[in-house]
């Protein structure tokens, strides 16, 4: 097949997949000329029309929330493959991926992409900084660009025939259910900026009172987004809650304290 175009698409709530985007797309640009990114984060970019044509190579980033895709890319609706071929990263705190690539893969092969592969690519964890702290670490840059090089020399290859088979068609596990919605911690100090709504993966952060209304709380999926970008560094999560979040994690951390590398698998 003939590649003429990369698209490596992210989202990032808090900066770990923008890393593991930038080093893959770096890698991609050793073999190739033509390669951009998108951040596909927003539901305002998701409403817009995307359509990639078969000579493009799609990679498809993004953060892995209780073991499955970020539920907001299911209304990224616009989005046309027209026969591409796509490669799924998942970026993950060194716990695990379960249903994420499959998830992602179905996803993508419903809006006609040809799946030929996926990672399992470590990031600092966004709800314990010390788990995979520093992560994507030189070596790990080192693994991507490696693995951008597979990648695309797989595409070039590739006679559409065949695509990924992940050999399991049991049931997604559930998503998870996010112990504290973030809040603005105080109203004094906000600049009524209104970037955390814009940045907002789920659209549920309420313009008038840049808080998440109760009858929205159960959509947000915990990424953290509206934290990370806001100025005045007032939203966030009352420290009685971090406790309550730092005595689940510590069990986390207890069971996935060993490095756990880069890993790709291709048809």
């Amino acid at each position: 097949m003939q590649i003429n175009k990369v698209i490596v698409a992210y989202m990032s709530p808090t900066g770990g997949v923008k890393k593991v985007a930038r080093a893959i797309a770096e890698g991609f640009e050793q073999q190739i000329d033509n390669v951009s990114t998108i951040n596909f984060i927003t539901p305002r970019f998701r409403a817009l029309q995307t359509s990639l044509t078969a000579d493009t190579l799609f990679i498809f980033c993004f953060p892995v929330y209780f073991g499955r895709m970020p539920k907001c890319i299911y209304d990224w609706k616009s989005l046309k493959g027209n026969g591409a071929p796509a490669f799924i990263v998942n970026v993950y705190g060194n716990r695990l991926c379960e249903d994420a690539p499959r998830e992602a893969s179905d996803f993508l092969t419903a809006h006609d992409f040809k799946v030929i592969g996926y990672s399992e690519s470590v990031a600092e964890h966004s709800q314990e900084r010390k788990l995979a702290h520093g992560r994507p670490d030189a070596q790990d840059i080192a693994d991507l660009k490696t693995m951008a090089a597979d990648v695309y020399h797989k595409a070039c290859a590739y006679e559409g025939d065949i695509t990924f088979d992940f050999h399991n068609d049991t049931p997604y596990k559930p998503y998870g259910l996010v112990p504290f919605v973030p809040m603005k911690l105080t109203d004094e100090d906000c600049a009524n900026c209104k970037v955390c709504i814009k940045i907002c993966p789920m659209g549920i952060i309420d313009p008038d009172t840049c808080s998440v209304l109760d009858e929205n709380k159960e959509k947000c999926m915990g990424c953290r987004a509206c934290i990370a970008v806001c100025k005045k560094k007032i939203r966030g999560i009352p420290p009685q809650e971090l406790e309550k979040i730092a005595q689940k994690m510590s069990v986390v951390m207890a069971n996935n304290s060993e490095r756990k590398p880069n890993r790709y698998f291709l048809v």
